[in-house]
């Protein structure tokens, strides 16, 4: 009869790994927001993001501009054009479909993400050379506009899954941990 024992030792390794693995798992915590695509913009449309403060951002072709002072009539929109401040430009171009990732901390805040609107238009609205003032666009010629919203199933998801799967994991190394010590207390019999 041959006399098998386990010992510790050899469990510890894996028992780190598991610890890794929890350890992970804590940073998936992350938040996102998604796209909601408007495609016929009118003037209520325009007049409720004015409205709610939004930032809103024109876009013709490769440049983009902050647009502020709104007025409209039923077929013109007037404001004016600024350029945008350096951190606008992270967010100009997004994924249409599914999540995008923002950064929330004391470090980077980057939550003003959820205030931008950005309307799109036809390359021929706004002249080549032209940076900063007073334009007239016909809402004909605005192709679409893009709402950043929160993307709250995908932002607890993030926060949800990792902290279920971390305790299942830890309730998995606590239980792997035990049935080790208690195994290794014991002696397996094998007879040929």
């Amino acid at each position: 009869m041959k006399k098998i024992k386990l010992h510790l030792n050899k469990i510890q390794p894996v028992s780190i790994a598991i610890l890794l693995l929890f350890l992970g798992t804590l940073q998936g915590c992350k938040y996102y927001y998604k796209v909601q695509t408007v495609s016929q913009v009118n003037r209520h449309e325009v007049k409720t993001y004015d409205s709610l403060d939004k930032y809103i951002i024109l876009h013709q072709k490769d440049k983009a501009w902050h647009l502020t002072k709104i007025l409209s009539t039923k077929d013109m929109l007037y404001g004016k054009l600024s350029v945008l401040p350096e951190n606008r430009y992270k967010f100009l171009t997004t994924k249409p479909t599914g999540g995008n990732r923002y950064i929330k901390n004391k470090e980077s805040n980057e939550l003003y993400v959820l205030d931008e609107v950005h309307l799109y238009v036809k390359d021929s609205v706004v002249p080549a050379p032209y940076d900063t003032g007073n334009i007239k666009i016909a809402f004909s010629s605005i192709q679409q506009a893009e709402l950043y919203v929160k993307a709250k199933g995908r932002t607890t998801a993030s926060w949800l899954v990792p902290s279920v799967g971390g305790t299942v994991l830890g309730g998995g190394l606590v239980a792997a941990i035990v049935i080790a010590v208690s195994m290794s207390s014991m002696h397996i019999n094998l007879s040929h």
